[in-house]
């Protein structure tokens, strides 16, 4: 986890490498990085430390020399089912 929520922390500079189209700044409650073979998608709801997310944008990160690392996702608290 690079950012939960109610850290108001930029994690922008701790991201090694940013997708060509990222998400709007600060949309996101929490940042999370997942490992390759995760089937994650966007609107795939998430439980992370006590937490309810709602992944918002997915996209990948590499290593140095261009190979997958991580998938770097963006995520919102889950609204509350009423």
């Amino acid at each position: 986890m690079l950012k939960l929520p109610g850290d108001s922390t930029d994690v922008s500079a701790n991201i090694g490498s940013s997708p060509d189209n990222p998400a709007p700044p600060r949309l996101e409650d929490a940042v999370l990085l997942l490992r390759i073979t995760t089937k994650a998608h966007v609107g795939d709801i998430i439980g992370v430390a006590g937490f309810t997310l709602k992944a918002i944008a997915i996209s990948p990160t590499y290593d140095s020399v261009g190979k997958l690392a991580y998938h770097l996702v963006r995520a919102a608290v889950a609204a509350e089912a009423s």
